[in-house]
């Protein structure tokens, strides 16, 4: 049997029971309510703003910041993964990098920042569409958002994350 992968993260987690789970991979996020069955197409959203694209946002970044900076997309995609954060204070984030063919150690942790806090609004409209599309006598969310290799509590609902 094939299932989606927002449900086998839940189901894994066993969290089946009324979650939202969003799986943000390389070229897409897919986000889906889960309530104790596979979820159906209404239940399910995918996206193409995904890891890919803040590797793309990344990249424009970099570039115009460091005018003649040498780029390749692993390059990026490693930085991506090794700082990536959303909100908060900018965290410094110093990188090897050529420009004009000369080695510089630079700080690029404000433009991670940048890149990832753009997919933010896509995730916020696609989470909205799906809770909107729910079905009102349906089991509500036990406070819990499954994303990617995150796991996220309301503080509300569980003191240690406060």
């Amino acid at each position: 049997m094939v299932v989606s992968e927002p449900f086998a993260v839940a189901f894994g987690l066993d969290e089946v029971g009324g979650s939202i789970v969003v799986d943000i991979g390389a070229g897409t996020t897919d986000i889906a309510r889960i309530y104790g069955t596979f979820p159906s197409d209404d239940d399910q959203v995918t996206i193409s703003e995904a890891g890919d694209w803040i590797d793309e946002r990344l990249m424009e970044l970099v570039a115009k910041k460091f005018t003649g900076a040498q780029l390749t997309k692993d390059m990026v995609r490693q930085w991506k993964e090794d700082g990536s954060y959303v909100g908060g204070d900018e965290r410094e984030q110093m990188v090897e990098l050529s420009v004009d063919g000369k080695k510089q150690i630079v700080d690029i942790g404000d433009l991670v920042q940048i890149a990832c806090e753009g997919l933010v609004p896509h995730l916020v409209r696609a989470v909205k569409a799906i809770v909107a599309g729910a079905d009102p006598g349906a089991e509500p969310a036990r406070g819990r958002l499954l994303a990617g290799w995150l796991y996220v509590k309301r503080p509300e609902n569980n003191p240690d994350t406060s």
